[in-house]
């Protein structure tokens, strides 16, 4: 018997998930890094936005910055205060 779409039971499934082995048709899968993939799955391949990504760098030279401002054991308290 043929499978059907997980989302879409009307329709044949045209390939299975890369990643949780449903089948899905051609309208519920997206091509990612040549792998067939649903949008159940598709974030576990997301790229991150264009802002993510700025605020990731910002996050990481700030805490760099006062890394570089207290000694060791300040920053390491520091870090501790923050997130308990």
């Amino acid at each position: 018997m043929e499978q059907s779409c997980f989302i879409h039971t009307h329709e044949s499934a045209a390939h299975e998930c890369s990643q949780c082995g449903h089948g899905y048709c051609v309208d519920c899968l997206h091509i990612v890094d040549h792998q067939a993939v649903c949008r159940n799955c598709i974030h576990r391949f997301r790229v991150p936005s264009e802002n993510e990504a700025i605020a990731s760098i910002l996050i990481s030279s700030i805490v760099a910055a006062i890394a570089v401002a207290l000694n060791s054991s300040e920053f390491i308290n520091f870090i501790q205060t923050i997130w308990g």
